[in-house]
């Protein structure tokens, strides 16, 4: 919660706000000071307070006017008097203008304690009927499906402020705001954030988030700014699972997508990531990352992920538990599992594959297709001697074992062209640091150059 102390004597503003400060109470977050009504009047037009705590006789606008005036557009302020004099006059009016407490100067410890606990509790008391009533009102317009923010809340007072944003968040983000015209509740369900207005205004937006990530300890879903309540909840939603599903600790804000293409792309990888190392898959989703937008990349390396579960067949909590998850955040640390479980399973694989040495071989070549392959270091790894396997290799294939890896690496090549990347960057991905190499074998295999062959030219 937020105090604003209010007096036109400076020093006694200073010690009524440093011996709130000293009462050590958690739901005191802030204690401000203004010395003149005027002032209070600007600083509750800026910023969200929840107490205000004023002396009475102050020159200029005095206690009771500046509690008059800004009961206009914060009716929810809990408001308490201070005055050195016990005057029943002072008191009648502070009831009509619904003043929570009465403090005579100078303020007693006890006293103000009490007041103050009592104040606290109110508070949650009435923050609570008024989520409750919020989420009814929200509830309601979902349902419907077609109403406005204007729809349900132009005609009524701002709580605790503003008409034309809402937003929506639980206990995870603890914010106080100070961009005008913006709604906030504590919803009970999820981190969600409703962004209502005309037109985008892409620095306010910017800073709206800014203050939402550095408040907030977890991830939260953000709609597109619109009118409609359902479709932003619907976006808010759509964006908070995906955020959630990568591990963001930031918001993701939702955003239109063709979903089509990022799932093949999606597809595509997913069978990349079965033959390749992981360093050329984590160089590719890094190139996702800077290529796409923030909802894009999240909606494309989801459903990367799941489909690569899918083709583990292990669930992902096994996972979690069985596998380190490194120095990685994000979409990292959640797929470095995932890959350190496929490759454990990859070696089990191999293991068993020995018994087969021609099949152990060949599984060796797929995912070590970038690298130098050297039948040496793979017939030593099978306990056979080189003349051996290679005879063995020739015996089961039809063809030898280097024709076998040059095979291989070109029809991955043939693959990875045909989804358009560029020449140097397959021959390196094959096994060719010098790309003149990798056009002159290309050519020699399809007599046609890597680059015509991709232009389908």
């Amino acid at each position: 919660m937020k105090f604003l102390i209010v007096d036109d004597e400076y020093a006694i503003c200073e010690l009524l706000a440093e011996r709130i400060r000293a009462l050590g109470m958690e739901d005191i977050r802030q204690v401000d000071c203004a010395y003149s009504g005027e002032e209070a009047l600007n600083m509750l037009g800026k910023s969200e307070y929840q107490v205000l705590i004023t002396d009475i006789c102050m020159s200029g606008m005095d206690g009771l006017e500046l509690i008059a005036r800004i009961r206009q557009t914060a009716p929810a302020l809990i408001c308490v008097i201070i005055s050195a004099f016990d005057q029943f006059s002072y008191a009648q009016q502070g009831i009509r203008l619904g003043v929570h407490d009465y403090w005579l100067k100078p303020c007693d410890k006890e006293q103000m304690m009490r007041s103050i606990a009592d104040i606290i509790a109110r508070y949650r008391s009435e923050e609570k009927q008024a989520t409750h009533l919020l989420d009814a009102i929200i509830g309601e317009a979902i349902a419907s499906g077609d109403k406005s923010m204007a729809d349900v809340f132009g005609g009524q007072l701002a709580w605790p402020g503003g008409c034309s944003r809402i937003a929506l968040c639980n206990s995870v983000v603890k914010l106080q705001w100070d961009v005008p015209d913006l709604w906030m509740y504590v919803s009970r369900s999820r981190p969600i954030l409703f962004l209502s207005y005309p037109s985008e205004d892409y620095l306010e937006r910017e800073r709206i988030l800014a203050k939402l990530q550095a408040a907030s300890a977890g991830p939260v879903g953000v709609s597109m700014p619109g009118c409609s309540i359902a479709e932003m909840h619907s976006q808010a939603v759509s964006a908070l699972a995906l955020a959630e599903a990568l591990g963001y600790r930031h918001p993701l804000v939702y955003r239109p997508i063709d979903v089509a293409p990022l799932q093949a792309k999606a597809q595509r990888l997913v069978r990349k990531t079965l033959s390749v190392n992981r360093t050329s898959i984590l160089e590719e989703l890094n190139t996702w990352e800077k290529d796409m937008d923030d909802y894009a990349f999240a909606y494309a390396f989801n459903r990367y992920y799941t489909s690569l579960l899918d083709e583990l067949e292990l669930p992902e909590r096994e996972i979690r538990e069985t596998s380190s998850t490194g120095s990685r955040t994000g979409w990292q640390q959640k797929l470095e599992p995932l890959l350190d479980a496929m490759a454990k399973e990859n070696d089990r694989q191999m293991k068993n594959s020995k018994r087969n040495p021609v099949a152990w071989a060949q599984n060796y070549v797929q995912t070590h297709i970038g690298d130098e392959i050297d039948m040496a270091v793979i017939s030593n790894e099978l306990n056979m001697s080189y003349q051996y396997f290679s005879k063995h290799f020739r015996t089961q294939t039809g063809m030898t074992f280097s024709q076998y890896v040059l095979d291989a690496r070109m029809r991955e090549a043939c693959r990875m062209l045909t989804e358009g990347e560029r020449v140097a960057t397959v021959a390196r991905k094959v096994g060719y640091p010098n790309p003149n190499n990798f056009t002159r074998a290309f050519k020699k295999i399809y007599s046609v150059s890597p680059n015509a062959f991709r232009t389908g030219e």
